[in-house]
């Protein structure tokens, strides 16, 4: 599902978990009293914060909309160029140690795609794991190796994404004014930020 999909879901959900609420509060002109919780059953297990699913929506406010989840699986979360087989195990579903073996072997990666090229990782199982790629971590990266794997980063731009280190998160090349949002737009899906 594109971003766009999932926002549109996203806030239909939230309208359409949020119109009784806002319903009673406009039919009712007496203070409304607070419903009872109950526990939740014994057979019940606690929601991950980043699972998919949205937080319920708080009762005791008034014409809010509910919180919700951010999506997961938004940005990519391991460096196929820089990660330790351990990383690479644990970040990427159906990849064991020989596929590992491959990806470390063959790289440097200039494009996702290669894993499938240089890699031999099979495209089924590629297409299961893009989007949970990058190929660059730019807490890490040195100029020369952001230079010849980002499009649009030349010797310019990689010396001042190195010299505005670190960064929380990828957005932070633009509030920070190292990259335009055109340039960041163009190469986001490609790169990470270590912890």
């Amino acid at each position: 599902m594109n971003t766009v999909a999932r926002a549109a879901s996203a806030a239909l959900l939230c309208l359409t978990l949020a119109s009784p609420a806002m319903a009673q509060t406009a039919q009712s002109t007496q203070p409304m009293t607070p419903p009872t919780t109950q526990a939740p059953p014994k057979d019940s297990k606690p929601v991950a914060p980043d699972s998919k699913r949205m937080a319920p929506a708080n009762q005791n406010s008034k014409a809010t909309a509910p919180p919700v989840a951010a999506p997961s699986g938004a940005s990519p979360v391991v460096d196929i160029n820089s990660s330790s087989a351990k990383a690479l195990i644990a970040a990427l579903p159906n990849i064991g140690d020989a596929r590992v073996e491959a990806i470390i072997k063959n790289r440097p990666y200039l494009e996702k795609t290669e894993l499938v090229k240089k890699a031999g990782i099979p495209q089924s199982v590629f297409d299961n794991i893009k989007d949970k790629v990058a190929l660059v971590d730019i807490n890490t990266a040195t100029p020369q190796q952001m230079k010849a794997i980002l499009t649009g980063i030349g010797d310019v731009r990689s010396q001042e994404i190195a010299k505005h280190r670190p960064y929380a998160t990828t957005d932070d090349l633009v509030k920070k004014g190292v990259l335009t949002q055109g340039v960041y737009d163009s190469i986001k899906r490609d790169v990470i930020v270590s912890k």
